[in-house]
């Protein structure tokens, strides 16, 4: 009976071995056996939005302060390297009303010589003088004249010269013009 009992264990064995190996899975000389509990068992996915997060955070900060340390070094100086925006005087009207003259008229042959006062014109910040209609600046302008150049004086209207021109006279400023 004890042959029969060692046939039996040995029996049972077999089959408990061959149920024990995992499908799929060789059983060879050179393969190894996975019993259940080495088989890695998977857990539960873990929540990755939190971690995700707190990288991006660290991120920002790293790269917030880069940009501080840079604007605080990196400081422009007024008049270094920054360009100067400078506006260009306007260009003064095509061509002024009135005729000047450089020298003073000589009095004719036998003519008596009357007494005439000449206005020069005196440099200006524009490079011309207005000449207005009237002895002030909300007359009208009639034309311009440039520094240098010659009048006859027709009378004196408290700070405005009358200055014969040559289709008519015009009035100039006294802060730009001299008697001669």
């Amino acid at each position: 009976m004890e042959e029969e009992q060692k046939k039996v264990k040995r029996s049972t064995a077999r089959r408990s071995k061959a149920s024990a190996t995992p499908v799929g899975i060789h059983v060879g000389a050179a393969s190894r056996r996975l019993l259940p509990e080495q088989i890695v068992k998977r857990s539960a996915p873990k929540a990755r939005l939190p971690r995700i997060i707190l990288v991006a955070l660290a991120l920002g900060l790293v790269a917030g302060t880069a940009v501080i340390f840079y604007l605080n070094t990196n400081k422009i100086e007024p008049g270094s390297d920054t360009p100067e925006i400078t506006v260009p005087a306007p260009e003064p009207a095509a061509t002024p009303t009135s005729t000047s003259q450089t020298t003073p008229p000589a009095p004719a042959a036998g003519a008596e010589a009357q007494a005439t006062q000449m206005v020069i014109i005196s440099d200006t910040p524009t490079g011309f003088l207005n000449v207005r209609t009237g002895p002030g600046t909300g007359y009208a302008k009639i034309g311009q004249v440039k520094p240098g150049e010659i009048f006859e004086l027709v009378k004196e209207v408290q700070d405005w010269y009358e200055i014969k021109l040559s289709g008519g006279t015009g009035y100039v400023t006294k802060q730009y013009a001299k008697l001669k």
